[in-house]
């Protein structure tokens, strides 16, 4: 490896170990959950005492506050470009601080403040990594590193049930998390650059590093992307993930191995088939139709493998997809921020409606009866599908509309 690729691995190195570190944090709260505690002489866990509902959507919360920044920035033009060093570097001290804090705190008030704080860190991993990718190594490379976000968050679930799981009702994972998180601080630090780059269209257009647009409202683009991530939350990913106990009592057994391992395979097939460029349309309503059988099989029974068969699947076609619309669809920088911004916002405000919902509406323990929450998610992992396969059927179309536009330049110049 030339000193050139080492230096932009080491890069894009901080960045991508976020998202590892959202995906442990998401599902840790299954450990966090189950921690014993004394309370009025006797012995409870943490999720047995006051204001435990709080804990659970306070890091989407902190993400949906995050967004709302980056929103309200897009709108008024300003972009993060100049500032990733500090972006990323605060993203992890955030995640790093408060799993130190898990490790003593047995208060579920704080317990909640610390879950929005990483929140807020790990919003801007998934807000604003792709845009960093993007800005660091061009479109094409940058859309294929972003296609990765998925496998990265997947990697850090299943990193999280291996240690858990080894590690039974223990706060050791919040020690490893706190480690990892140092890592990246100090890799950010040391590596991860602010953007330095003109904003020159033509220069933009002839180095082929941007898809041209021409005859699409921006707009309207950008309300796709929100639509997106609206429906994306809506098909129960994160409510599943962090409700893995319910579906496991015993997490030592085959199912509940490959709930583990299904995103990590998922998301590595995806991102194979992102790299070879072609039939991710396909997949995309592949998946979509899969997950909408497997949420409703779960409707009316708890079929261990059919959870792992939906996170699979949803890895596969469905995950990656909201996040990386933006770099696909559009041109500006401002137009990707706000399209990111407003992206998260959507999707930490509807993963909170979406948490509610399944929380309080769960029919998950064996009991008899139909779950109508699983029948939702069914119907919006069809949406998601369809809707995506014809966004990324437009992608297409400009990418070669852009080809031309790009020749034109060139021969102009």
């Amino acid at each position: 490896m030339s000193n050139k690729s080492l230096m932009t691995v080491l890069k894009v190195l901080g960045p991508v170990i976020l998202p590892i570190l959202f995906g442990m944090c998401l599902t840790s709260i299954n450990v966090l959950c189950n921690i014993p505690v004394h309370h009025n002489s006797t012995e409870s866990r943490l999720d047995q005492l006051n204001y435990w509902k709080l804990v659970s959507p306070a890091l989407f919360i902190g993400t949906f506050t995050l967004s709302l920044v980056i929103f309200i920035s897009g709108m008024y033009r300003i972009v993060p470009h100049p500032y990733f060093k500090y972006i990323f570097t605060t993203s992890a001290i955030c995640i790093c601080i408060s799993n130190i804090l898990f490790i003593y705190i047995r208060n579920n008030i704080l317990l909640s403040i610390c879950r929005y704080i990483i929140g807020i860190g790990t919003g801007i991993a998934c807000a604003l990594g792709p845009v960093y990718y993007t800005d660091l190594l061009g479109m094409v490379n940058g859309s294929k590193v972003s296609s990765l976000q998925g496998l990265f968050i997947n990697l850090g679930i299943l990193i999280e049930g291996v240690i858990s799981g080894y590690y039974n009702n223990s706060t050791f994972i919040f020690k490893v998390i706190s480690g990892i998180s140092f890592i990246s601080i100090i890799i950010n630090i040391l590596f991860t650059e602010n953007s330095k780059k003109q904003n020159n269209l033509r220069i933009i257009r002839a180095s082929g590093d941007v898809n041209v647009i021409t005859r699409h409202n921006p707009k309207l683009l950008i309300i796709s992307c929100l639509i997106m991530q609206v429906v994306q939350q809506m098909t129960g990913i994160n409510p599943i993930l962090s409700n893995r106990n319910g579906f496991f009592m015993d997490i030592n057994t085959v199912p509940a191995y490959f709930f583990n391992m299904a995103g990590l395979i998922g998301t590595t097939l995806s991102s194979i088939i992102m790299f070879n460029g072609n039939g991710f349309k396909e997949i995309v309503f592949i998946s979509g139709i899969i997950c909408t059988v497997t949420l409703g099989i779960l409707g009316f029974s708890n079929v261990l493998w059919c959870s792992g068969i939906y996170l699979l699947f949803f890895s596969l076609g469905l995950a990656n997809l909201p996040w990386i619309l933006p770099g696909m669809l559009l041109q500006e920088e401002s137009d990707i921020t706000t399209a990111a911004g407003l992206g998260s916002l959507a999707n930490s405000a509807v993963s909170c409606i979406a948490l509610s919902m399944f929380t309080k509406y769960k029919v998950i323990d064996g009991s008899d009866g139909i779950n109508w929450v699983f029948f939702v998610f069914s119907t919006f992992s069809f949406i998601e599908g369809v809707f995506g396969y014809f966004l990324v059927r437009v992608s297409e179309r400009q990418n070669k509309k852009s080809s031309g536009v790009e020749m034109k330049e060139l021969l102009s110049t």
